[in-house]
């Protein structure tokens, strides 16, 4: 890739490192032990955290995510036209298997939660974590909305792409 978006896509990387440890000292400031990969300590940790402090956290967080997602679209928009049909069609599939495993990470643990018919912690609500309902809305307003467009307009088929999700990587349309 020519620059400028090597420079750019190692700057984003820089920043996910950052959002890394910015969370790990948000967590000492707050005498929480250090992070592990368990998500049971996490979720008793984030009963008791304090909001400002959270808020600001995640609001950093947040501005450069939003800078991630505009580098991704402008970067593979700019790239696409340069493509071979090979990459393209395996860009595709990519996106159809990338669908599916946004669904199944953002929406999927949402479900599970609410058929369990577990009630949602109000103190979950105060961080600015949303109701498992309203995030499954949320996804699904999303994708049909905003990203299955998105993608249509970088050159990939975006219904198709959802479409095939969970199809075979073999699988046509």
């Amino acid at each position: 890739m020519p620059e400028p978006w090597p420079s750019r896509f190692a700057a984003a990387m820089r920043d996910e490192v950052r959002h890394a440890r910015l969370c790990v000292t948000v967590g000492a400031r707050l005498h929480a032990p250090p992070p592990r990969y368990d998500a049971r300590p996490v979720r008793a940790r984030l009963a008791g955290l304090p909001d400002p402090l959270t808020r600001a956290a995640l609001r950093e967080i947040l501005g450069d995510e939003v800078r991630h997602q505009r580098l991704g679209w402008t970067g593979f928009g700019s790239l696409w036209p340069v493509l071979a049909d090979p990459l393209r069609v395996a860009l595709q599939r990519e996106a159809s298997r990338g669908l599916a495993a946004c669904e199944q990470q953002t929406a999927g643990p949402a479900m599970r939660w609410l058929e369990s018919r577990r009630p949602f912690d109000p103190a979950c609500a105060a961080l600015g974590v949303l109701h498992p309902e309203a995030r499954v809305e949320a996804f699904y307003a999303a994708v049909e909305k905003l990203v299955l467009p998105r993608l249509t307009r970088v050159g990939l088929d975006g219904p198709v792409a959802w479409k095939n999700r969970y199809r075979p990587a073999g699988g046509r349309s």
